[in-house]
Protein backbone atom coordinates (compact mmCIF):
# COMPACT_ATOMS: atom_id res chain seq x y z
CA UNK A 1 0.00 0.00 0.00
CA UNK A 2 1.33 3.38 -1.00
CA UNK A 3 1.64 6.00 1.74
CA UNK A 4 -0.25 9.21 1.01
CA UNK A 5 0.77 12.53 2.45
CA UNK A 6 -1.85 15.24 3.02
CA UNK A 7 -1.60 18.72 4.36
CA UNK A 8 -3.16 19.85 7.62
CA UNK A 9 -5.75 21.87 5.65
CA UNK A 10 -6.71 18.80 3.56
CA UNK A 11 -7.04 16.72 6.73
CA UNK A 12 -9.29 19.36 8.32
CA UNK A 13 -11.49 19.41 5.18
CA UNK A 14 -11.80 15.60 5.23
CA UNK A 15 -12.76 15.65 8.91
CA UNK A 16 -15.38 18.37 8.27
CA UNK A 17 -16.88 16.52 5.29
CA UNK A 18 -16.95 13.26 7.27
CA UNK A 19 -18.83 15.00 10.11
CA UNK A 20 -21.29 16.47 7.62
CA UNK A 21 -21.87 13.05 6.07
CA UNK A 22 -22.40 11.43 9.50
CA UNK A 23 -24.86 14.17 10.51
CA UNK A 24 -26.80 13.73 7.25
CA UNK A 25 -26.94 9.95 7.75
CA UNK A 26 -28.14 10.47 11.32
CA UNK A 27 -30.88 12.92 10.23
CA UNK A 28 -32.13 10.37 7.70
CA UNK A 29 -32.25 7.70 10.41
CA UNK A 30 -29.67 5.52 8.70
CA UNK A 31 -27.27 5.56 11.65
CA UNK A 32 -27.54 6.33 15.34
CA UNK A 33 -24.99 8.52 17.13
CA UNK A 34 -22.60 6.72 19.43
CA UNK A 35 -21.20 8.20 22.61
CA UNK A 36 -17.69 6.80 22.25
CA UNK A 37 -16.49 8.28 25.53
CA UNK A 38 -19.19 6.44 27.50
CA UNK A 39 -18.54 3.20 25.60
CA UNK A 40 -14.81 3.34 26.29
CA UNK A 41 -15.17 4.16 30.00
CA UNK A 42 -17.16 1.09 31.05
CA UNK A 43 -19.07 -1.07 28.63
CA UNK A 44 -22.30 -2.32 30.21
CA UNK A 45 -23.29 -5.91 29.94
CA UNK A 46 -26.63 -7.54 30.44
CA UNK A 47 -25.40 -9.74 33.28
CA UNK A 48 -23.11 -7.32 35.14
CA UNK A 49 -25.09 -7.23 38.43
CA UNK A 50 -25.64 -10.98 38.46
CA UNK A 51 -21.93 -11.59 37.77
CA UNK A 52 -21.02 -9.23 40.62
CA UNK A 53 -23.29 -11.23 42.92
CA UNK A 54 -21.60 -14.51 41.94
CA UNK A 55 -18.15 -12.95 42.30
CA UNK A 56 -18.98 -11.57 45.75
CA UNK A 57 -20.23 -14.99 46.80
CA UNK A 58 -17.00 -16.58 45.54
CA UNK A 59 -14.95 -14.02 47.48
CA UNK A 60 -16.95 -14.73 50.65
CA UNK A 61 -15.86 -18.38 50.40
CA UNK A 62 -12.34 -17.70 49.10
CA UNK A 63 -11.40 -14.34 50.70
CA UNK A 64 -7.81 -14.39 49.44
CA UNK A 65 -8.69 -15.17 45.82
CA UNK A 66 -10.01 -13.05 42.96
CA UNK A 67 -9.14 -9.74 44.62
CA UNK A 68 -8.19 -8.11 41.32
CA UNK A 69 -11.24 -9.36 39.41
CA UNK A 70 -13.48 -6.50 38.30
CA UNK A 71 -15.95 -5.97 35.46
CA UNK A 72 -14.06 -6.34 32.22
CA UNK A 73 -11.50 -8.77 33.69
CA UNK A 74 -11.24 -12.09 31.81
CA UNK A 75 -12.45 -14.04 34.87
CA UNK A 76 -15.42 -11.70 35.31
CA UNK A 77 -16.24 -12.27 31.64
CA UNK A 78 -16.22 -16.03 32.28
CA UNK A 79 -18.98 -15.58 34.86
CA UNK A 80 -20.91 -13.31 32.48
CA UNK A 81 -20.54 -15.92 29.73
CA UNK A 82 -22.05 -18.65 31.88
CA UNK A 83 -24.92 -16.32 32.84
CA UNK A 84 -25.53 -15.48 29.18
CA UNK A 85 -25.71 -19.22 28.46
CA UNK A 86 -28.69 -19.44 30.79
CA UNK A 87 -27.24 -20.45 34.15
CA UNK A 88 -28.86 -18.78 37.14
CA UNK A 89 -27.04 -17.07 39.99
CA UNK A 90 -28.19 -19.90 42.24
CA UNK A 91 -26.72 -22.55 39.92
CA UNK A 92 -23.37 -20.78 39.68
CA UNK A 93 -23.21 -20.45 43.46
CA UNK A 94 -24.01 -24.16 43.75
CA UNK A 95 -21.14 -24.90 41.34
CA UNK A 96 -18.80 -22.91 43.60
CA UNK A 97 -20.03 -24.78 46.68
CA UNK A 98 -19.78 -28.22 45.13
CA UNK A 99 -16.32 -27.51 43.74
CA UNK A 100 -15.19 -26.58 47.25
CA UNK A 101 -16.65 -29.79 48.76
CA UNK A 102 -15.04 -32.09 46.22
CA UNK A 103 -11.99 -33.81 47.72
CA UNK A 104 -10.49 -34.50 44.32
CA UNK A 105 -10.25 -30.76 43.53
CA UNK A 106 -8.42 -30.11 46.81
CA UNK A 107 -5.25 -31.59 45.29
CA UNK A 108 -5.37 -29.72 41.98
CA UNK A 109 -3.48 -26.41 41.83
CA UNK A 110 -6.13 -23.71 41.35
CA UNK A 111 -8.78 -26.43 41.51
CA UNK A 112 -11.04 -23.94 43.26
CA UNK A 113 -10.22 -20.99 41.00
CA UNK A 114 -12.80 -19.08 38.98
CA UNK A 115 -11.05 -20.08 35.77
CA UNK A 116 -11.46 -23.75 36.65
CA UNK A 117 -15.03 -23.66 37.97
CA UNK A 118 -16.42 -21.49 35.14
CA UNK A 119 -14.09 -22.65 32.34
CA UNK A 120 -16.95 -23.95 30.18
CA UNK A 121 -20.50 -25.28 30.33
CA UNK A 122 -19.34 -28.85 30.90
CA UNK A 123 -17.39 -27.86 34.03
CA UNK A 124 -20.28 -25.86 35.44
CA UNK A 125 -22.66 -28.75 34.75
CA UNK A 126 -20.23 -31.14 36.42
CA UNK A 127 -20.17 -29.06 39.61
CA UNK A 128 -23.91 -28.42 39.63
CA UNK A 129 -24.66 -32.12 39.28
CA UNK A 130 -21.98 -33.19 41.74
CA UNK A 131 -24.23 -32.96 44.80
CA UNK A 132 -26.74 -35.36 43.24
CA UNK A 133 -23.96 -37.83 42.42
CA UNK A 134 -22.56 -37.57 45.95
CA UNK A 135 -25.96 -38.49 47.37
CA UNK A 136 -26.00 -41.61 45.18
CA UNK A 137 -22.37 -42.53 45.82
CA UNK A 138 -18.92 -41.22 45.12
CA UNK A 139 -18.85 -38.10 42.97
CA UNK A 140 -16.36 -39.58 40.54
CA UNK A 141 -18.14 -42.86 39.90
CA UNK A 142 -15.95 -45.09 42.09
CA UNK A 143 -17.89 -47.86 43.76
CA UNK A 144 -16.23 -49.54 46.72
CA UNK A 145 -17.78 -52.94 46.01
CA UNK A 146 -20.81 -54.78 47.31
CA UNK A 147 -21.44 -56.11 50.80
CA UNK A 148 -21.39 -59.60 49.36
CA UNK A 149 -17.70 -59.11 48.57
CA UNK A 150 -16.81 -57.31 51.82
CA UNK A 151 -16.97 -53.87 50.24
CA UNK A 152 -14.21 -54.80 47.85
CA UNK A 153 -11.70 -55.32 50.70
CA UNK A 154 -11.53 -59.09 50.79
CA UNK A 155 -8.30 -60.60 52.09
CA UNK A 156 -6.57 -63.23 50.01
Amino acid sequence: MKEVSISEQERAEIVEKTRDLLNALHKCGIIQPVDLKAKLEEPETKHRDAAKSVLNYYRSIHPKKARAVKPGHKLFKLIESRLSEGYSIKELKLAIDNNLKCDWHQDIPNGHGLAYVFRNQEKVDQFIEMKEKQKKGNAHGYHGGSEEFSGGNAEF
